[in-house]
């Protein structure tokens, strides 16, 4: 069973899919579980075949979580005894605390917390995670700095956790049709427009006021660029006054939430993802399949992933001016577009795949099962 706290349209939720698609022992029986009712992604996980369970725990509200606690974690152990759960995987914060205290009630057999971020913000979390390592089987990482990261606050050794690189459905990706001109008639992009593209939650995370902030020094060369913004979160009015601060109006384009994120790729002339810290992001994988040329933050888990000036280029996080600079010499710079393109895509298909991805995971599963 693989365990979340919700079934958002996020990179978590593609992580469980390709896992649970490519599953390389068909004999298993393989369910989903979300703690909360927050589930647009149900439809396509059903769409595969998969069980998918919701629990309906309230997420917005702290008071309400905590007090309902008790009623969940019971209907969450009940649920792994019907199901027989034999290896649970955890993919969130909240989802590894319910998930373990279920599975040691229900005795269940494997536990494993596969940590997807750099959860372990707050010293409260540093605290639960250290206690829940007791109760814990093993460890995944899904990327070297996310590994290192965890040892630090956790206080985990190297005989506990694991990295297991995530991957993407190729397929999938490379299956959704390129309607570049109508998808720009629809957006109401002109031929010449040069987008930068932008997807992720607008939080400080995915720094995306530093994207804004690079657009004044960008125009000043590109004239006819625009920024296209993809999500939603609890920035958006923020990123908004910025927009209007410098006077971005027409240049700034905010599409909200989106669940047809991947057909919307092709409009991008280039990628950017600015973000202050990430595990190992699935929607940097997507776009260099989708033939974007990527440029991103240099920090840990995605410095493994572009190797600079031949699957990306990296910029120093917060430096909106070194991120207006590469934009700028990209947009300027065909031929080296043409290597990103070509090297970041088959960079992607030698090591991150969904189909490898759960290869290695299969052989935790069996290395520790026979343990």
């Amino acid at each position: 069973m693989h365990l979340t706290t919700k079934l958002e349209l996020s990179g978590t939720e593609a992580i469980i899919l390709g896992l649970a698609k490519y599953h390389p022992d068909k004999h298993d029986r393989i369910t989903v579980c979300s703690l909360t009712a927050k589930v647009p992604y149900i439809k396509r996980l059903k769409a595969e075949g998969l069980p998918v369970y919701v629990l309906g725990m309230p997420a917005n509200n702290l008071w309400q979580v905590g007090c309902s606690l008790p009623v969940y974690l019971v209907k969450l152990f009940l649920l792994l005894k019907k199901e027989k759960v034999t290896i649970l995987i955890m993919h969130s914060f909240l989802a590894g605390i319910m998930g373990r205290l279920a599975a040691v009630i229900a005795r269940t057999p494997l536990v494993i917390r596969y940590i997807h971020n750099m959860e372990l913000d707050l010293p409260s979390r540093i605290g639960v995670e250290r206690f829940f390592k007791y109760i814990t089987d093993y460890y995944l990482a899904v990327s070297k700095g996310v590994k290192k990261y965890a040892q630090k606050n956790a206080g985990l050794k190297d005989s506990q956790i694991e990295v297991i690189y995530v991957g993407v459905d190729q397929g999938v990706i490379d299956g959704i049709p390129k309607k570049l001109q109508q998808k720009r008639a629809e957006l109401g992009f002109r031929k010449e427009d040069k987008i930068i593209g932008a997807v992720g939650r607008l939080t400080e995370q995915k720094g995306l006021i530093y994207a804004i902030r690079a657009m004044p020094r960008v125009l000043q060369k590109i004239p006819q660029a625009k920024l296209l913004v993809i999500g939603n979160g609890p920035l958006r009015n923020y990123l908004g006054q910025e927009v209007e601060r410098l006077d971005l109006q027409s240049k700034a384009i905010f599409l909200g939430a989106r669940n047809d994120i991947l057909s919307i790729f092709p409009v991008f002339d280039i990628f950017v993802l600015p973000s202050l810290w990430e595990g190992f992001p699935v929607v940097l994988m997507e776009a260099m399949l989708k033939g974007i040329p990527v440029i991103a933050s240099q920090i840990p888990g995605v410095d493994e992933m572009i190797l600079p000036g031949k699957t990306g280029l990296l910029v120093t996080p917060k430096d909106h001016e070194m991120l207006a600079d590469k934009i700028i010499s990209l947009f300027k710079d065909t031929k080296q577009q043409e290597i990103l393109i070509q090297e970041s895509r088959a960079n992607i298909e030698r090591n991150y795949t969904a189909q490898q991805m759960a290869f290695k995971m299969s052989l935790v599963f069996q290395r520790k099962m026979s343990n």
